[in-house]
């Protein structure tokens, strides 16, 4: 009886030391978790200043070619009528590529942001998941450890067959379940 009860006593410590390395690590992801987020809305953040001084520099630069074509057209507003429609093309022309060239910089800069958010968002997700996985094997785990004996075996018998299993070991190849042997004196054991 004494023996049996020390073998409870080891097991219920084993369970104890599962179910403190399962909260841990919880602990971890829910640090992981949390820094995940902190960097989410950073980089959201960084991301509408940096859309914002990006408009704000094409306000700036759209307000000074307007103040420069404003200057030209009063400096020289008798020239500008003898102008023809081709030599102002050919002024205008280089800005225009300049302007659109920053417009397709400044859309292509905001795809990939949003591609990095919605990758953030998947990774978040995930680890949410996998937070409340855990969360429902350490209930579990608990729940077995204050059953009684039979459970806790069955309980330990699960665990141990999917961590084999996660291993890459297969049942009946690298570890045999159930399996009773005897030894001399006709005793019997089933480990």
């Amino acid at each position: 009886l004494q023996e049996r009860f020390d073998e409870l006593q080891d097991e219920r410590q084993q369970g104890q030391q599962k179910l403190d390395q399962q909260q841990t690590l919880l602990i971890k992801l829910t640090a992981r978790l949390k820094d995940a987020e902190a960097t989410l809305r950073s980089e959201r953040l960084a991301a509408a200043e940096k859309l914002q001084l990006q408009q704000e520099a094409e306000q700036r630069l759209s307000q000074q070619f307007e103040n420069l074509a404003n200057r030209i057209f009063e400096q020289n507003s008798g020239s500008f009528r003898e102008l023809n429609q081709n030599s102002l093309d050919l002024l205008l022309t280089p800005l225009k590529e300049q302007l659109e060239g920053f417009r397709r910089q400044v859309g292509e800069t905001h795809a990939q942001e949003t591609a990095q958010r919605h990758s953030l968002k998947f990774e978040l997700e995930r680890l949410a998941e996998l937070n409340a996985r855990m969360t429902e094997e350490a209930a579990a785990l608990t729940r077995a450890l204050k059953g009684d004996s039979k459970q806790q075996g069955n309980w330990g018998e699960v665990v141990l067959a999917r961590i084999l299993s996660e291993c890459g070991l297969r049942e009946g190849h690298e570890y045999h379940t159930q399996v009773n042997i005897e030894v001399e004196k006709g005793k019997r054991y089933q480990p």
